[in-house]
């Protein structure tokens, strides 16, 4: 009978949030709280710590992998990530996932598309790149579609339609026999050692409400029929795009997505692993949580570069051009998560291109607990936890900034590289014309996001370049060291006449 209740509970739960999904509640009933219709209070796992001796499921996270036919550079790191996070796992691994961009141009090309080119399309580079590494279905092979497989840019909506098929066409019915339903558009929902994972297909790209209703009302059902089985376990869900105000670079405007995040803050068991953005998994942010916990697992592509400083919407970085907006065809990361028997993941992040391009794993590895009935699992990765407990970098005593005139307009400043409790982010430049209170800042970010795998490797001098002084004029300046939480440095001061 307790079952029975807690199914009715689930599904009646489920139309209201349909409900609420579709702009409107129920005429005869008020919409309750999400603490009244989520599963939590079902939840009855104890809190213990990993255990490591008893790991029930380990697979390798993957974002943009953007394989493309006769790119043998690309293949070769999608490879080497797979190989080096089996090894990790102990020489085998239960799943692969790809939160879409699995390939680069399949949809632009229509004798691509339709595998009549003489070349073979995107898919089969993919396919190839898998099968030298592992055995398929051995390890099962999940994931879900990106702009760049199925992009609205270059494709309509009803050829859209059509790409699901194509892939499941290339890659054959090995790579789906851990499916137990299919969504519309080629969602997919999939089990592996009797944990969940789904995939999540948009219709729709650069737009925050991109999946159609019937896409949103099979994941609200599909999870209510999981956590109606099995509240305790952690459920995996896949999606191209970041959920907004999640992980790294998820506001930025037409990147992010709002749809499947609407749904899954209603389970807390929900760990959504997200692409798109190309984030550097140094930087602490690849893992955040509130209402679910969400990840983003880096790409064997290319990095993408924090454009804007706070919140990815303000003030510019000024040092871009010293990197483009993109660090192309070198990286190589991805995420290895591990759960034990008790319920806790175990998230290890790899960087393929760490020592000397061996590949290692780097920084420490992030455990995120069993889901529990008081949501207390969703509270280590959370931004006001880290916010509280963040310590902010410093200058060592005597350390002093070098100053170099390039010509009548431009100063090279000599940045000692600050300390942290983890890296730092960006350095801060603020200036002021002697006399006036009229303040200039600069952003200047820190090359950790492409040469280091921790703060403790960060020991050389940054050089800022600033522009727009007048000659003849004296400034003051003052430089503060900034961490990923936005905690900055006691200020480095210097007055200068250019």
């Amino acid at each position: 009978m307790k079952c029975i209740n807690r199914i009715t509970s689930l599904m009646a739960a489920a139309v209201m949030s349909l409900a609420l999904f579709a702009g409107c509640a129920p005429e005869t009933e008020k919409l309750p709280e999400p603490s009244d219709y989520t599963p939590q209070q079902w939840i009855t796992n104890e809190k213990t710590e990993f255990d490591e001796n008893k790991i029930v499921l380990s697979f390798a996270a993957f974002a943009d992998t953007h394989q493309q036919w006769g790119s043998e550079p690309r293949k070769q790191r999608l490879t080497k990530a797979i190989n080096l996070a089996k090894e990790y796992a102990g020489g085998y691994l239960d799943a692969i996932t790809v939160s879409g961009d699995i390939t680069n141009r399949t949809d632009r090309d229509e004798a691509n598309r339709y595998g009549t080119a003489t070349s073979q399309p995107d898919i089969m580079q993919f396919k190839n790149a898998v099968e030298e590494a592992v055995n398929v279905p051995e390890t099962a092979v999940i994931y879900c579609l990106g702009n760049h497989d199925n992009d609205p840019q270059y494709t309509n909506v009803t050829e859209m339609a059509k790409v699901p098929g194509l892939f499941k066409k290339n890659l054959g019915e090995d790579y789906f026999k851990n499916d137990v339903d299919e969504g519309p558009n080629g969602c997919r929902h999939a089990v592996v050692n009797g944990f969940h994972f789904i995939g999540c297909n948009a219709t729709y790209y650069w737009r925050p409400d991109g999946y159609t209703e019937e896409a949103k009302q099979w994941l609200l059902e599909t999870l209510v029929e999981i956590t109606s089985e099995d509240p305790n376990k952690p459920i995996f869900v896949l999606g191209h795009a970041p959920e907004y105000g999640t992980t790294l670079r998820s506001s930025i405007e037409t990147w992010y997505d709002r749809d499947v995040g609407e749904i899954m803050r209603n389970f807390p068991q929900c760990v959504y692993i997200a692409g798109h953005v190309h984030n550097v998994i140094q930087d602490e942010r690849f893992i955040m949580q509130e209402d679910f916990t969400a990840l983003t697992p880096g790409s064997v592509h290319n990095e993408g570069i924090s454009m804007v400083y706070e919140d990815e919407e303000n003030t510019s970085i000024s040092n871009l051009k010293a990197y483009g907006t993109t660090v192309d065809n070198t990286t190589c990361s991805c995420l290895l998560l591990q759960a034990d028997e008790n319920n806790n993941v175990r998230v290890l992040r790899i960087d393929g291109n760490a020592d000397d391009g061996k590949g290692s794993l780097i920084k420490q590895p992030c455990v995120i607990p069993a889901p529990q009935d008081d949501l207390s699992h969703l509270i280590p990765y959370s931004r006001e936890y880290r916010t509280k407990n963040n310590a902010a970098p410093y200058f060592k005593t005597g350390d002093a900034l070098e100053v170099t005139k390039l010509d009548d307009s431009r100063v090279k400043f000599s940045i000692p590289a600050a300390k942290d409790d983890d890296m730092i982010y960006l350095y801060r430049l603020e200036s002021n014309l002697e006399g006036s209170e009229t303040l200039t800042q600069l952003y200047w970010l820190s090359p950790f996001y492409y040469f280091y795998k921790n703060g403790d490797e960060m020991i050389n001098p940054v050089d800022f370049i600033a522009e727009d002084y007048e000659k003849g004029k004296t400034y003051n300046i003052r430089v503060y060291a900034v961490d990923v939480w936005f905690a900055e440095s006691q200020p480095l001061e210097i007055t200068v006449t250019i």
